[in-house]
C-alpha cells in the first residue's frame, strides 16, 4: 500500500469509526489483505463502501488519494452488477474529479503512470453507472414532459453527458496548436468536435482562442442542461457566453466566439 498521507482524525479513531478509510491508509496492510476485507465488508454490509468519514471522504476517494489501483480495482467490481444499474454505491460522483489540467501536460507519459490508470478506472466506472442509469433508471415514455416540445429528460440527460464528454476531451486537443497560428488541416480533420461547426467556419482556420471560447461553449451547453424545463438555443447561448466572459467564469475568448453561434 502507499505512504499514508492522511490528515485529520487520528489513526485510533478513524480505526474504530472508519475501519475500511483506515485500512486504505495504513500501509502495513498488503494488497491481498485489503482485497479481502474489501470483499467482506461488501458481502456483510455494502453500504459501508460508500460511507463519508468526518472529512466527507469515502473509500474510493482515500483509495484514488492514495494511488491505490488495486483497491479501487476491488471495490469497481464488487459493484459493478449495481453500477451497471445505474445506481452510485460508491460515491463515484464525489471521487471522479477529472484531473484535466494533468492530462493536458504528457498523455503519453501520464498513460504509464498508476495515477493515470486510476483516472481511467474511475472515468471507465462514471460510464458504466451512467449508461445503466440511462437504461435502466429514466422513464421509457416521457410524452407531454418534454421541454419546449423536444427535449425530453432522457434526451436531456444524454446530452448533457455528451456536452461534458466533449469539454474534458477537448482540453488535451489545446496542445496540438502553435501560437499565433491556425491549427494544422490534418490536426483540425482529425478532430471530432470541429465537424459540429460549418465548414466554412473550419476553412478559414481555427486558431487556440476560438477553440478555448468554443470548448467553453459545451460547458455552457452541460450547464445549461443541467437546469430542470431550461432548453439551450442560440439566443441563451449567446446571453451565457457573454455573461460568462464578463464575470470571469468562463475564458475571455468567448466574447469573441459567441459572435458566430
Amino acid at each position: 500500500m502507499p505512504q499514508n498521507t492522511s490528515s485529520g482524525p487520528s489513526n485510533a479513531k478513524m480505526e474504530w469509526k472508519f475501519p475500511v478509510h483506515s485500512a486504505l491508509s495504513d500501509e502495513k496492510w498488503s494488497d491481498k489483505s485489503v482485497e479481502k476485507m474489501l470483499r467482506s465488508v461488501y458481502k456483510a454490509n455494502p453500504v459501508l463502501l460508500n460511507q463519508p468519514d468526518e472529512r466527507g471522504m469515502r473509500p474510493i476517494t482515500v483509495a484514488a488519494i492514495q494511488g491505490s489501483a488495486n483497491a479501487l480495482k476491488v471495490m469497481l467490481e464488487v459493484a459493478g452488477p449495481q453500477l451497471a444499474q445505474g445506481e452510485d454505491v460508491l460515491g463515484l460522483e464525489h471521487a471522479d474529479d477529472s484531473n484535466e489540467t494533468a492530462i493536458s501536460r504528457n498523455l503519453a507519459l501520464l498513460q504509464q503512470t498508476p495515477r493515470f490508470v486510476i483516472h481511467e478506472m474511475l472515468d471507465n466506472a462514471c460510464k458504466v453507472m451512467r449508461e445503466g442509469y440511462i437504461k435502466c433508471k429514466l422513464p421509457k415514455c416521457v410524452c407531454g414532459k418534454c421541454t419546449a416540445g423536444w427535449l425530453s429528460p432522457r434526451m436531456r440527460f444524454r446530452l448533457r453527458e455528451i456536452a461534458h464528454g466533449a469539454y474534458i476531451a477537448m482540453l488535451s486537443r489545446l496542445d496540438d496548436f502553435v501560437a499565433k497560428k491556425p491549427l494544422d488541416a490534418e490536426a483540425a480533420s482529425d478532430d471530432p468536435f470541429l465537424s459540429f461547426l460549418p465548414r466554412r467556419i473550419v476553412a478559414r482556420g481555427i486558431h487556440r482562442e476560438f477553440y478555448l471560447g468554443y470548448r467553453a461553449a459545451f460547458h455552457v451547453v452541460r450547464d445549461m442542461l443541467g437546469i430542470p424545463d431550461a432548453a439551450p438555443t442560440t439566443t441563451s447561448l449567446r446571453a451565457e457566453l457573454a455573461q460568462g466572459a464578463k464575470e470571469g467564469s468562463l475564458d475571455g475568448s468567448c466574447t469573441a466566439w459567441r459572435r458566430i453561434v
